[in-house]
């Protein structure tokens, strides 16, 4: 128990530094979430290609 004489230990966690240590969480969160939510490159087959080539081919001769 604290009397009137001995001061009240302070928290070594002052608002400054809980503002910063919150703010350094909150942003390594959403950037985590954000590359882990990133969809993965859909591949295209050769027929694809080969028909938007065709298709590109026959509206420029237009």
């Amino acid at each position: 128990m604290a009397t009137r004489n001995t001061p009240f230990r302070r928290s070594p966690l002052t608002r400054r530094w809980f503002l910063y240590y919150s703010a350094l969480a909150a942003s390594a969160t959403a950037l985590t979430g954000t590359v882990v939510a990133r969809p993965k490159a859909r591949r295209v087959s050769m027929n694809e290609k080969l028909n938007s080539i065709i298709i590109g081919l026959l509206r420029g001769s237009r």
